[in-house]
């Protein structure tokens, strides 16, 4: 799908994998997105939502129903889900700060109907790869991890504003070493790239440095806008 301020994926196999919803009322769109492929509502097999927050949760429910798909979220997300509402938003640094107050907080909520604990085989839903837990972000985030070496990344990461195929530190952090162990862990498992939930795909090697330089305390989450 074309990129918007949030992503949403389409991996198309030998059906069609939704990677996140994005905000309410976003259903629209993302049927749109599918007819322009030729595809129909019914050719999705799941959906996967990589964290909670509304803003790629927001149209979970109503792409659900549009569907018939069932939807997939990490089991550390899965209260946010039902209560369709962002859990305590935590500003890694100033530009969160900044943001907060334009930040959707409240969508329709759902039951996920798988709970992912571990991971998750994406193979009978016709895509080759899988779903992995990665907190950090929130307690329940996702990744996705295809076997082309590309990795769907949530919001462990996100392109940075103005400069969106340069990786930057997401303005909200639950854990945010845990966000970063998990990018690495990635990396090293040989993803090439990555597909962040803001802004345009990272390669691996700009990830590592940017994390390299997190680990030498030069904190991009201290710096000025953006």
């Amino acid at each position: 799908m074309e990129r918007k301020f949030v992503n949403n994926y389409l991996l198309l196999g030998e059906r069609v994998v939704l990677v996140d919803t994005g905000v309410p009322g976003n259903e629209k769109r993302v049927l749109r997105a599918l007819a322009r492929r030729g595809k129909k509502p019914s050719d999705v097999a799941l959906i996967v939502v990589t964290h909670g927050h509304a803003d790629h949760a927001g149209s979970g429910a109503a792409l659900r129903e549009a569907t018939g798909a069932p939807i997939a979220g990490g089991v550390g997300d899965a209260a946010m889900n039902r209560a369709g509402h962002n859990d305590r938003l935590q500003p890694t640094g100033a530009p969160g700060r900044r943001v907060m107050p334009f930040v959707v907080q409240e969508y329709p909520g759902y039951a996920p109907d798988i709970e992912v604990a571990d991971t998750l085989d994406l193979r009978p839903y016709g895509v080759a790869g899988k779903v992995i837990v990665v907190p950090g972000h929130t307690s329940g985030s996702l990744a996705v991890v295809l076997d082309d070496g590309r990795a769907l990344s949530g919001d462990l990461v996100r392109g940075r504003f103005g400069a969106r195929t340069k990786p930057a530190l997401h303005y909200f952090h639950a854990d945010v070493d845990a966000a970063h162990r998990h990018l690495q862990r990635m990396i090293d498992s040989g993803v090439r790239e990555i597909d962040p939930g803001h802004g345009h795909t990272l390669k691996a090697d700009a990830v590592r440095r940017f994390l390299d330089e997190w680990l030498s305390d030069q904190s991009p989450g201290d710096r000025p806008w953006p």
